[in-house]
């Protein structure tokens, strides 16, 4: 246990160790102990402060988290059923409801909060802990987060717990943010290239019109029967919802009756109904609280925005589709956003289907039960990059389990880079590492992730990297992608030659020739990189914090250069940088890709349309 330091400055958002370096020097002393409980945060401490000045805390029983996660999934169905129902927003049989996957996002998010808190307290003695309360709200995928709830949450865990809690207070001068998607601003340049984008697509769909089936949000893969005809030059074109944006129509008429009825909507929409919000009582490590009265400003604006939402696209669906019709409804992007539940009721009860495209990573390869709910919990069909049989994925959802059809994948593949050995190009003199992409605490969903080791890890494997001892490598991260701004910041201040950092796409990366990559999560990059790429690869996997399967983890090491931490990896590196040989991997083998990643196969897709339509 620590007993040197008797206060602790927790760090909730990622402009909180600054402050209280800058602003709030004078409330702490230099002795006080950094204690970050979201992602950014631990970030900054890891690759700003020394060792002894800093503790990160973790989430406690790592070999329950799957039960965790379970559990946390049912609490959060049961709160949403409860709220819904108390406001006649859904029927007593229902079991899927608008934004569950964010209500996820938002207990798993409470729970690692007070995990990490209760943690911290187990491992250290402190008297004191100082908390910067923030007039900050975020919008998170339409749904309202007041930053000030978690403070307010954090406060009153540690006075229940006994230890004196001090609020420094922080006026952020922010506007509300909006959390309809149809109330954002468009500005001229969204608005010029949907324009073109409208243009090109009722050029390209000119006696190729297909009413059968719509697109929600095209993007990724599903730009197939959309913009991308020269791949597929006889497919028909669908009609397009685009959210917060004008539909793609093949009838003009409708179109400008969907306009007509939009301008009325906006002057007609009000809301001035009262919500009943009932208490809901939880209780994590022995501190029982009401989650109702904790996060009821989003809990509110959630209400108001069902309802809105509601509205809107029964509007959409009177004025543009035909009724009665039955309709193939296909979202490119997860069916997780507001309007995605209103769109997925009104198919199936006018006696639709509903699909989803595979939009990245983790599919069927690794052990993460919440990443597959929202994909699969209602629909008929997943259009997969790759192993057709997800059963054993959809196992904990009940009877859900839909029709998997292998479709591969363009956007994964990219642009064809030949294998060096044949093309006699040789290569560049960098090697590359990818580091894992670490989203906001309230939008992680992985209840074992461990960021104490994570973070220690990509410091110490840009610490390697910037040795020398490979030559020149590029650290490549994500373009205006705050925790990779950090990693930025932290090569900008070594001021190694060895190492930089760069923000382009990974597939131009990859055209560059590497001589190595390196990545250390098992996530859509790696699929990128084992589809695009034919040198080494080394992939280190901390399994407590993502487990890969055992089938697809034997596959993969065929391939790829594997460990579980970045002590091993540096061992594994040296050892190819002394030799230059890979011992036991086969960079030929594609055993791995084979079975959960494979190229697009238009007549796949349209085989899976005509069964569907």
């Amino acid at each position: 246990m620590i007993s040197d330091c008797k206060t602790a400055c927790i760090l909730i958002d990622e402009n909180d160790l600054k402050d209280f370096k800058d602003s709030y020097g004078h409330a702490v002393s230099k002795e006080s102990l950094w204690v970050p409980l979201s992602f950014l945060p631990m970030m900054q401490v890891v690759l700003q402060e020394f060792e002894a000045s800093y503790y990160i805390p973790r989430v406690t029983e790592v070999s329950k988290c799957s039960i965790i996660a379970k559990r946390i999934y049912a609490e959060s169905q049961k709160f949403l059923k409860q709220l819904l129902l108390a406001n006649k927003m859904v029927d007593e049989f229902e079991d899927s409801f608008p934004l569950e996957y964010f209500w996820l996002c938002f207990w798993t998010a409470m729970y690692r909060i007070i995990s990490f808190c209760n943690d911290f307290l187990n491992q250290c003695s402190v008297e004191e802990v100082v908390l910067i309360q923030r007039n900050k709200r975020v919008n998170h995928g339409g749904l309202l987060i007041n930053m000030t709830s978690f403070t307010n949450l954090v406060e009153a865990f540690f006075k229940n717990k006994n230890v004196k809690v001090k609020i420094l207070k922080h006026q952020d001068c922010q506007v509300r943010p909006k959390t309809i998607f149809y109330s954002q601003t468009n500005n001229l340049k969204s608005l010029l290239k949907l324009s073109i984008n409208f243009v090109y697509w009722k050029t390209m769909s000119f006696n190729k019109k297909n009413y059968d089936y719509i697109l929600i949000n095209p993007a990724y893969d599903n730009v197939i029967n959309y913009c991308k005809p020269f791949k597929c030059s006889a497919k028909m074109s669908p009609q397009v919802f685009h959210g917060g944006q004008i539909p793609f129509l093949h009838s003009w008429r409708k179109l400008l009756k969907f306009l007509i009825a939009d301008v009325f909507f906006k002057y007609k929409y009000s809301d001035n109904n009262e919500y009943i919000v009932k208490p809901y009582k939880s209780d994590l490590h022995e501190f029982e609280f009401n989650f109702a009265e904790f996060f009821q400003d989003t809990i509110v604006q959630y209400l108001s925005d069902v309802k809105w939402m509601k509205n809107y696209i029964n509007m959409f669906w009177d004025n543009c589709l035909g009724k009665g019709k039955r309709y193939l409804t296909i979202f490119s992007l997860p069916p997780v956003h507001l309007h995605s539940y209103f769109l997925i009721k009104k198919t199936k009860e006018n006696g639709g289907k509903v699909a989803v495209w595979q939009h990245g990573g983790f599919y069927s390869y690794t052990d993460h039960f919440q990443h597959y709910i929202t994909d699969y919990k209602n629909t008929d069909y997943f259009l997969s990059f790759g192993k057709s049989n997800i059963k054993e994925v959809t196992k904990g959802m009940g009877d859900t389990s839909p029709t998997c059809v292998e479709v591969g994948s363009n956007v994964i593949y990219g642009k064809s880079i030949l294998r060096n050995s044949r093309a006699g190009k040789p290569r560049n003199s960098q090697g590359l590492f990818i580091p894992v992409v670490i989203t906001t605490f309230y939008s992680q969903i992985n209840i074992k992730w461990r960021g104490d080791l994570q973070f220690g890890a990509v410091k110490q494997i840009v610490d390697f990297l910037g040795s020398g001892a490979g030559g020149k490598a590029v650290i490549k991260g994500l373009r205006n992608h705050k925790p990779h701004h950090e990693l930025q910041r932290y090569i900008e201040m070594k001021r190694c030659k060895y190492i930089s950092y760069d923000d382009i796409p990974i597939d131009r990366a990859l055209s560059d020739n590497p001589k190595f990559v390196v990545l250390d999560f098992p996530s859509t990059p790696l699929l990128q990189v084992l589809a695009q790429y034919a040198g080494p690869i080394f992939l280190m996997v901390n399994q407590e914090s993502c487990s890969i399967t055992e089938d697809a983890l034997n596959l993969l090491k065929r391939r790829v250069v594997y460990s579980e931490s970045a002590d091993e990896l540096k061992t594994q590196l040296t050892d190819f940088f002394k030799t230059g040989v890979l011992e036991g991997v086969d960079v030929e083998d594609a055993s791995f890709v084979d079975v959960y990643l494979k190229r697009f196969f238009y007549r796949n897709y349209e085989c899976f349309l005509q069964e569907a339509l």
